[in-house]
């Protein structure tokens, strides 16, 4: 199946999802993942705001700046074709970006990092997810580029219902280190 084939079916599942049932699973989602020790041990964190139908991450956020954690947000207004990132704290304020994904505003008192450090455990949304750790997003590249020099720990965030039998990877793609989802933790 191709990945366009693939997400638009993702997508669908993950839709009809009820708001009490989602609800539900993003605690699930959350409870799996704040608790892995890499994020808990991670200096750095990137996370991306959650649109309506994703696994929410407010919760993810919260929890980090709570632990002192340096808390970076894609930004994809790119140079040179690289995704950027922006550190940000409780005063941000967001936007609709490039994608129509809320990103943080960038003014003169935000700096915006091209690349991340190693010692960062980025937080990825997925459409959709293979046993093995392979992901399909939503086909704009920005995670691959973002991810593409990046050796840290990738955590994948999605409902049960986003899995499919298999992905065929393409040479730009890496699986995930771990992707939560409300009924189980896939680690690599």
């Amino acid at each position: 199946m191709l990945k366009s084939e693939i997400r638009t079916e993702a997508l669908k599942r993950r839709n009809e999802i009820s708001n009490a049932d989602k609800s539900l699973f993003d605690r699930l989602v959350f409870e799996r993942a704040h608790k892995l020790k890499s994020f808990l041990l991670a200096k750095n964190v990137h996370i991306y705001k959650s649109k309506n139908e994703e696994v929410d991450t407010d919760s993810f956020f919260e929890y980090a700046w709570a632990l002192n954690k340096t808390v970076y947000a894609p930004f994809t207004q790119l140079q040179n074709n690289q995704p950027g990132s922006v550190i940000v704290n409780r005063n941000t304020q967001w936007s609709a970006g490039k994608f129509g994904i809320k990103e943080p505003k960038v003014s003169s008192s935000y700096e915006v990092v091209w690349g991340l450090p190693n010692d960062t455990v980025v937080i990825v949304p997925i459409v959709a997810f293979s046993s093995n750790l392979f992901r399909v997003g939503y086909g704009m590249g920005f995670y691959d580029r973002l991810l593409e020099n990046f050796t840290g720990v990738t955590i994948g965030l999605a409902f049960e219902c986003q899995k499919v039998p298999s992905i065929q990877s393409e040479p730009h793609d890496r699986p995930m280190s771990v992707i939560a989802t409300e009924r189980h933790l896939y680690v690599q």
